[in-house]
């Protein structure tokens, strides 16, 4: 019967020290679900963002793209080079109108 008890005791504590570190284990498992967990949302606002980015990206490949039709267009385009070299030769007179109203305010 000392012996039944002796072994019964051995296997109690031995139970005791399996529990702990079942126990163990179990925390630090929970502990690596969390920081699994916290990494998922990591990365989930992660590739939102990225995914907000490449949307913005497309929209400014878009517009530049449109603007660069536009530069194409109106670079090419005679009319538009004529209506600039008219729109230039007014300023030019205008300029120098004004500039002889100047002198001539200066004077008085």
């Amino acid at each position: 019967v000392e012996q039944l008890q002796g072994k019964v005791n051995e296997l109690l504590h031995e139970n005791k020290l399996l529990q702990t570190q079942y126990d163990e284990r179990k925390i630090h498992i929970q502990y690596l679900e969390s920081k699994l967990h916290q990494s998922d949302s990591n990365l989930t606002i992660i590739l939102d963002e990225n995914t907000s980015l490449k949307q913005r990206l497309r929209s400014y490949e878009q517009t530049e793209q449109v603007i660069r039709e536009m530069i194409i267009k109106h670079t090419t385009n005679p009319q538009y080079d004529n209506l600039f070299k008219t729109i230039n030769k007014t300023l030019s007179i205008y300029e120098q109108r004004l500039n002889y109203i100047n002198k001539r305010f200066l004077v008085l």
